[in-house]
């Protein structure tokens, strides 16, 4: 049974992160991205995503000055609802991207940054694992 920001098995490593201000009000279960200053916000379609909001959190007035407890393992099992395409039983171990702060989008794998561990076709819904990505210094 998922618990309330969607983990479904497995434990989650929990890191403390700092949350940007031009984020919008990010809540248990969001998709989290870095910002270009190197803080937490909301993740929108296209995004790589690079943890799971764990609380929910208000916008900060100023970068940094609020922060977040972050989800960071790719071990965790997440349930998640597609919010673009149609989940089908084929799926099962491809890839795909996000559609939004919380669902994944079926019909998309630019980004590669969800793992389909096994789809819920009656729902509409996937069991996923995530591919948290990361950039270079350089």
């Amino acid at each position: 049974m998922a618990d309330n920001y969607g983990l479904y098995s497995g434990s989650e490593v929990i890191v403390q992160a700092k949350v940007d201000s031009s984020t919008t009000a990010i809540v248990t279960g969001d998709f989290l991205i870095y910002a270009t200053a190197g803080y937490v916000k909301k993740a929108a379609a296209g995004d790589l995503i690079v943890g799971i909001a764990l609380e929910d959190c208000a916008v900060p007035t100023s970068d940094g000055l609020a922060t977040i407890k972050m989800g960071i393992s790719q071990e965790a099992v997440y349930k998640r609802a597609v919010g673009t395409g149609t989940i089908t039983q084929a799926m099962a171990g491809l890839t795909c991207d996000i559609a939004g702060a919380r669902t994944i989008d079926v019909t998309a794998s630019a980004d590669d940054c969800i793992v389909i561990v096994q789809p819920l076709v009656s729902t509409n819904e996937a069991l996923v694992t995530h591919r948290y990505t990361r950039a270079g210094v350089v």
